[in-house]
């Protein structure tokens, strides 16, 4: 085994279309990009991406399209379309818009089969776009919100109305 980074539980993934390529995570946003397997690391961080993130800020790759990012842990999600290009510092980020709610975005789930479908996850709403960003709508319904904390979010593989929310039990 060899640490290569991220930890208290952060996000991180390995490219589904190549191994090498490794995305880790520190708290508080710390975003690396290591495209050898994990010997040397670029930032993520910057072009375009603010600082100031939740301790937690979740990072994913794109379903269906494998050289695209997004980010969450700020008000706004963040993507990349050349996040790979961080070996040259020249990959951007852009805001896809703010999801409905307060404070930064804690969890969010790409539909596998159609990623213009998001949803949002933060501490007092649930938000959904089906347009990739452009419009979110509001989705938290009678989700008790105000008195749980939510934790986590999953989209059925199936049906793209469908999803499963967890909340913490401290």
């Amino acid at each position: 085994w060899t640490y290569i980074g991220g930890g208290d539980g952060e996000s991180a993934f390995i490219d589904r279309t190549n191994n090498l390529n490794i995305v880790t995570s520190d708290p508080n946003g710390t975003h690396r990009l290591s495209v050898d397997g994990g010997i040397n690391q670029h930032t993520l961080n910057g072009n375009g991406i603010p600082e100031g993130t939740l301790f937690f800020s979740p990072i994913i790759q794109d379903p269906n399209v494998s050289t695209t990012c997004y980010a969450g842990g700020r008000a706004d999600l963040y993507k990349s379309t050349n996040y790979l290009d961080a070996v040259t510092n020249t990959h951007l980020w852009t805001s896809i818009g703010t999801p409905q709610g307060t404070g930064g975005i804690i969890r969010f789930a790409i539909y596998p089969s159609n990623s213009m479908i998001i949803y949002t996850l933060k501490e007092n709403a649930v938000s959904k776009t089906t347009d990739g960003g452009a419009n979110w709508t509001d989705v938290t319904g009678t989700l008790p919100l105000a008195t749980i904390y939510p934790t986590n979010i999953a989209i059925s593989n199936t049906d793209p109305n469908k999803l499963w929310i967890v909340f913490s039990g401290y």
